[in-house]
């Protein structure tokens, strides 16, 4: 018999591509404040994938994020889960709009 190994976010990784992030109120405690009701979306980095190769464009593509910073990505094309009530994401590199942080 299996026993339920409860789920943590720090076990999780993101594959390559793929940024794991926390979402955060439209006014972030930076004093960043979306005023759209739908786009963009505000959140925190916790991990990072890795880089991977593009096929098609022939290059390397690097995360545009760090942990710890936040960035603001595009409402569609991520996924949403909850572990243990509290909600995060996971968003590919593509859809990051802008990042605040150092």
């Amino acid at each position: 018999m299996v026993k339920n190994i409860p789920m943590k976010i720090e076990n999780f990784i993101p594959v390559a591509g793929y940024i794991l992030v926390e979402p955060l109120d439209k006014t972030s405690s930076e004093g960043i404040e979306i005023v759209a009701d739908e786009f963009p979306q505000l959140a925190k980095v916790l991990k990072v994938g890795d880089s991977y190769y593009d096929e098609e464009r022939k290059l390397i593509v690097e995360s545009p994020v760090k942990v710890g910073q936040t960035l603001v990505h595009s409402a569609g094309g991520f996924e949403t889960f909850k572990i243990e009530g509290e909600q995060f994401r996971i968003v590919p590199f593509g859809k990051v709009l802008m990042v605040y942080g150092k």
